[in-house]
């Protein structure tokens, strides 16, 4: 087994987990939460009022957030969290919170993936396109542009072709 990536982009590389290590300590979010929420009762209480908001800004990276805090405030991570049982699994409603979240990333950089592959098809075809002196630049536009209504268009007739072979199968 080859070595971890350690260049420095490296965290693009790291595997996403629910559990973030510190020495021999593993916490989930809301055990982070709690230890933060700790420290900024004994260090600064006045700060309590924006928790929710300072929790908002690292939902889903609190793991970052306690070192952080720790560190501005001179609070002792080991200290703090001595009486903290350490977590090696997931409870079933914070696995299936887990894999929900995971999900949604997915589905979010799918997304922008199809986006940019289609931005790609696009400027490939302008660039065809301009070569040809022909034509001015809003015409490749509105060429790119019918291209793809034509395809989006195909693909509600197939579909529509596929939903009718489906009811007839039912029927």
């Amino acid at each position: 087994m080859g070595l971890p990536y350690a260049g420095e982009d490296a965290h693009l590389f790291a595997p996403a987990s629910p559990l973030q290590d510190f020495g021999e300590f593993q916490f989930t979010p809301q055990q982070y939460r709690l230890l933060i929420k700790q420290v900024y009762q004994e260090k600064n209480p006045s700060m309590m009022a924006e928790l929710d908001f300072i929790f908002s800004r690292y939902q889903g990276r609190e793991e970052e957030l306690f070192p952080q805090v720790c560190l501005k405030y001179g609070a002792d991570r080991a200290a703090l969290t001595k009486d903290l049982p350490p977590r090696t699994e997931l409870e079933e409603g914070e696995l299936v919170e887990a894999i929900v979240r995971l999900e949604e990333e997915h589905e979010r950089r799918m997304r922008l993936l199809r986006r940019k592959r289609e931005e790609v098809k696009e400027l490939t075809l302008l660039i065809r396109l301009g070569s040809e002196r022909r034509r001015c630049h809003a015409c490749d536009v509105g060429i790119c542009r019918a291209q793809r209504l034509i395809r989006f268009a195909g693909e509600v007739c197939w579909l529509v072709a596929e939903e009718s072979r489906c009811a007839e199968e039912d029927g």
